[in-house]
């Protein structure tokens, strides 16, 4: 309801609030705020300039990333209960909801959404059974659950994009990964990055280039580094909320995240500038 969408972003607005009390630089904020609670209006046109030349613009919008990453938290945070009788059920319950209470928070946009009610399958899968739903039924059955509850949506760039990229990435990634047998932990975690990236790469290219006519040549590069930055400054961002009783030690972790931020956005400036970062003009009927 209206109401109820308001008081979401009214909370939103007050955790935002709680950012500034921090000190932070104004892009930093407008990064962990985008991040974080899905707020971009504070992204300065440089900024998005900077990551949708370097092939990331993608990042700023809270996505199957951000939520996988909350997601996580949230599992390893509720995974004592799975020890006690019925605990299986409270901990996929509180994951569940606070999962959507994330998305309300967020402003419910297509790609949020999408990647909520896939992770909600599966929380809900596992509570049934050790055997989780495929990444594709579940992909599909999210497709379907949202078309019904909206059907122009199946006309929305971001719901294009994003299911796009996460059918890929399902269906092509793995086959990627197979091509080479690596026996080395970063290596084998620095590969599957890899594959990841040009499997969203190839789902996602032809409706980026019939769109936004452009297409980001060093998006490997860019992904290979964005994609752990990203994860450790959200990591670095929830642990710094739950300092809040502490608010010295939150300050000194500020600037902390301050740093790691800065050094994201300063790598993806100097990505932005090397020759031939992005092909522009890219007209198709």
């Amino acid at each position: 309801t209206p109401t109820f969408k308001m008081q979401a972003l009214m909370l939103r607005e007050q955790i935002v609030k709680k950012f500034r009390t921090w000190s932070l630089e104004d892009d930093v904020l407008a990064i962990i705020s985008a991040l974080t609670v899905g707020d971009k209006s504070k992204l300065t046109r440089e900024i998005k300039a900077t990551y949708n030349a370097a092939g990331v613009s993608h990042i700023l919008a809270l996505s199957g990333l951000h939520i996988g990453i909350l997601s996580m938290i949230l599992s390893w945070l509720f995974y004592p209960l799975r020890r006690v009788c019925g605990g299986k059920w409270i901990a996929g319950f509180l994951i569940v909801g606070l999962l959507w209470g994330f998305a309300f928070l967020s402003g419910l946009s297509p790609s949020v959404i999408r990647a909520v009610t896939m992770f909600s399958a599966y929380v809900v899968a596992s509570i049934f059974s050790e055997d989780r739903f495929s990444g594709f039924s579940a992909l599909t059955l999210t497709a379907f659950i949202m078309l019904i509850y909206q059907p122009m949506y199946l006309f929305d760039v971001g719901f294009q994009l994003s299911f796009s990229a996460v059918a890929a990435i399902v269906l092509v990634q793995p086959k990627l990964y197979a091509l080479w047998k690596v026996d080395n932990r970063f290596l084998r975690y620095l590969w599957g990055l890899m594959t990841v990236s040009v499997a969203a790469q190839l789902g996602t290219a032809p409706l980026v280039i019939f769109y936004f006519s452009r297409f980001s040549t060093h998006f490997l590069l860019t992904n290979l580094w964005v994609i752990p930055m990203v994860s450790l400054v959200l990591y670095s961002a929830v642990f710094l909320l739950m300092l809040t009783p502490l608010p010295f030690v939150q300050h000194l972790f500020a600037r902390v995240v301050e740093a790691l931020v800065h050094v994201q956005n300063e790598v993806l400036r100097w990505i932005e500038r090397l020759p031939g970062a992005a092909v522009d003009d890219i007209w198709l009927d």
